[in-house]
């Protein structure tokens, strides 16, 4: 009940809040469950509404899985579908995906990396933390 009225359910690629509206936007383990052909709507509405700052944790994999909507899950995929895995990608390709919408900020990255003691993630999780373009703020 505390959270009533701060808390809504919403779709990621139609996030129900006006422009910089946060301070920060925190992503935690969830652009590995969302289709490759809506994660650039999902990271523009990220960037739409924080004000600075974006805060990714995300699973990756040096061999990508990307699964399809309204595909049959190819058996050699069905662990990570049965986790709701759909886009697992190399770090390397989040990197180049990111920098089309923001820089990653290396001083903010290494505070934070002092935290990694708090997540719960898996072997492949990898954080970044993303400042908006400056043009953009």
């Amino acid at each position: 009940d505390g959270a009533k009225g701060y808390v809504k359910q919403a779709n990621a690629t139609n996030i129900p809040y006006d422009d910089n509206s946060f301070d920060i936007v925190v992503s935690n383990s969830m652009l590995e469950h969302i289709f490759l052909d809506d994660m650039d709507k999902v990271l523009s509405e990220m960037f739409r509404v924080t004000k600075e700052y974006i805060f990714m944790n995300l699973d990756c994999s040096d061999i990508p899985i990307i699964l399809k909507k309204d595909e049959d899950v190819p058996i050699e995929h069905e662990g990570h579908a049965i986790q709701g895995h759909v886009t697992l990608l190399p770090k390397q390709w989040w990197d180049n995906k990111l920098e089309e919408y923001g820089t990653i900020d290396v001083p903010k990255m290494e505070a934070f990396n002092k935290l990694d003691k708090y997540f719960i993630h898996g072997g492949h999780s990898t954080r970044f933390i993303l400042r908006k373009n400056k043009n953009e703020i």
